[in-house]
């Protein structure tokens, strides 16, 4: 991790980030309540919390991104694609 980190950081201020696209996450196909607590906490920790400590693993990162940049989630955008009252389109 430490390594990942220090790569990260010599990339940040070597290049401007122009576009952090997160496509993390999970989806369990069962029903919530029939889910274990440990698949329920995997799946929370995963698509909470994993985003939220990518944005904050590196304040180089987040301090080089262009004003005009942009953040995406892809599923956001999956969501905002799909016509209404249908589901979007999921990775097989």
């Amino acid at each position: 991790m430490r390594r990942a980190e220090h790569e990260i950081g010599d990339g940040a201020r070597a290049y401007r980030v122009d576009v952090r696209v997160n496509n993390a996450g999970a989806m369990p196909l069962g029903g919530f309540v029939d889910e274990a607590d440990e698949v329920s906490r995997t799946t929370s920790d995963m698509n909470v919390w994993g985003p939220l400590r990518g944005l904050g693993g590196d304040d180089r990162v987040l301090t080089s991104i262009d004003p005009a940049g942009r953040a995406a989630d892809e599923r956001r955008i999956a969501r905002q694609a799909a016509p209404p009252g249908e589901q979007p389109p999921t990775a097989a």
